[in-house]
C-alpha cells in the first residue's frame, strides 16, 4: 500500500490547536507529557544540528527528535523492529484473531487506572485461552496481543487484539498438538469463562483498594461503580451470564504468514 502524507503532521496539529484540546479534556499525567513532547518533535525547541552540502554549500537544520514512546515520527522505526521480530516467532499453522473488549461502563475506570485494568484484560485474556487450550488439545498455543484504547472514531474504545495459534506445543514441549483449522472455541465459553476470569480480579482490586480516583467530581460515579460490580460478582452464578456486553469476542482464521502480516500492519497502523 502506497504511503500517503499531508503537509501536516501530528506535531502541527497539537501546536496549532493544543492549548484549548488541554483546557477543555482532562489528561493523565503520562498523556500531557507526551502530548507536549509531540509538539515540539524535531523543532528548533529541541536543538539540532546543521547538515551541509559539500558540493554546493546548501544549509539544511535537522532538529532533534522527543523520542516519546507514543510519538508517530520517533516510533515508525521502532513499531517496524518489533513486527519484524513478531513476524519471525509465526508458526507455520492456522492462526485466529480474537478481540476482547472493555464495555464503555468501564472506560472512564480504565481511564484513572490504565496500567492496572490494562494488566487485568491481558492476564485474563491470556489466562482464558490457554485454560481451553488445555482442555481441548492439552497443548499451549503461541499468543500475540496488542492493546487498543480508541476507536475508528477516536472514541474511547478499550479492547484487546489477540492472535493465537490453532494448536500448541505438549507439556513436555516435544510434540506439537494440533486443532481445527477452522474453528477455536464456542465464542460463548470463551466470553463466559473471560468474564468471571476479569471480574474476579477487577473485585480484588477494588477490595485492597488499588483503583484510585484523581477528580472529586467522579468520586460518586467511582463509588457506585464499585459496588455495582460487587454486586454482579457476588452473584456471579445467576448473572455473570446475562452481562454480555463485557466480553466481545470475534474469532477469524488466518491460514498464512501473508494474512498475519496484515493484521499486523493493520493494528499498528503501518503502511
Amino acid at each position: 500500500m502506497k504511503e500517503i502524507r499531508t503537509e501536516y503532521d501530528l506535531g502541527m496539529i497539537f501546536r496549532k490547536f493544543g492549548s484549548k484540546y488541554e483546557k477543555r479534556h482532562n489528561l493523565t499525567s503520562v498523556q500531557r507529557k507526551s502530548f507536549r513532547a509531540i509538539s515540539v518533535c524535531r523543532t528548533s525547541y529541541l536543538g539540532g544540528h546543521i547538515e551541509k552540502c559539500l558540493s554546493c554549500g546548501h544549509e539544511h537544520p535537522v532538529y532533534n527528535s522527543c523520542r516519546n514512546a507514543n510519538c508517530p515520527k520517533c516510533q515508525g522505526i521502532q513499531r517496524r523492529k518489533w513486527l519484524n521480530k513478531r513476524l519471525s516467532e509465526v508458526l507455520p499453522v492456522p492462526y485466529f484473531h480474537l478481540i476482547f473488549t472493555l464495555p464503555k461502563i468501564l472506560s472512564e475506570l480504565y481511564f484513572y487506572n490504565q496500567s492496572l485494568i490494562g494488566g487485568i484484560l491481558f492476564r485474563t485474556s491470556a489466562d482464558t485461552i490457554l485454560n481451553l487450550s488445555k482442555k481441548y488439545f492439552n497443548g499451549t498455543p503461541h499468543i500475540t496481543s496488542l492493546i487498543h484504547t480508541w476507536g475508528q472514531t477516536m472514541s474511547r474504545h478499550v479492547h484487546i487484539h489477540m492472535l493465537v495459534t490453532s494448536g500448541g506445543l505438549s507439556k513436555s514441549r516435544t510434540e506439537w498438538m494440533s486443532h481445527s483449522a477452522d474453528y477455536l472455541f464456542d465464542v460463548k465459553e470463551i466470553s463466559c469463562k473471560f468474564r468471571a476470569r476479569f471480574l474476579l480480579k477487577l473485585k480484588r482490586a477494588i477490595l485492597n483498594n488499588n483503583l484510585i480516583h484523581k477528580s472529586k467530581c467522579c468520586r460518586e460515579y467511582f463509588m457506585c461503580l464499585f459496588y455495582t460490580i460487587i454486586d454482579i460478582i457476588s452473584n456471579f452464578i445467576k448473572e455473570i451470564f446475562c452481562w454480555v456486553d463485557l466480553a466481545n469476542v470475534s474469532t477469524v482464521a488466518y491460514g498464512a504468514d501473508l494474512q498475519i502480516l496484515k493484521y499486523l500492519r493493520f493494528v499498528l497502523q503501518l503502511k
